[in-house]
């Protein structure tokens, strides 16, 4: 098959300021400025990288004081999608000329409790183009059976 162009894709292998949707947004951003200084026309970002990944699900913490603190946490530093990471982000991409596809924890404007795993894709324009989401079904349990919300 010949082809017409050639795509180069950066691939960013980095840990989150862990629960810190701003430092590890400034980091994302990093990212994307060497990626395009590096001729990069493309670079994927980690699931959950804003703010972290939810590991403490898994664990013994998950029914524990610590995990209901965690998850309280999640959500106040959880991304609204727009809002003013995604707008940071969409810059970095803009100056870069490069698309980004970044993993991030997603909670919706002037609600409660509910956080979704959410990946986008935000093009050279810096406009997001795509947005999937999954619920993010322990965050749900918690919240609402255990009424954590009223606390938020």
């Amino acid at each position: 098959m010949n082809c017409k162009f050639q795509i180069k894709i950066a691939a960013a292998q980095i840990a989150p300021v862990f629960m810190s949707k701003a430092k590890t947004t400034a980091k994302v951003c990093k990212m994307i400025q060497e990626a395009g200084e590096q001729g990069a026309n493309v670079i994927g970002f980690p699931e959950c990288c804003i703010p972290g990944y939810p590991g403490w699900g898994q664990t013994q913490l998950a029914d524990g004081a610590r995990a209901i603190d965690f998850y309280k946490q999640q959500f106040n530093e959880s991304v609204e999608v727009p809002g003013p990471e995604t707008d940071l982000i969409g810059q970095a991409c803009r100056d870069a000329r490069v698309y980004a596809i970044i993993g991030l924890n997603e909670r919706l404007a002037n609600t409660t409790g509910t956080t979704f795993n959410t990946q986008i894709i935000v093009d050279p324009s810096g406009d997001i183009v795509n947005k999937h989401q999954n619920i993010d079904q322990d965050q749900v349990w918690h919240f609402e059976w255990l009424d954590l919300w009223r606390e938020l």
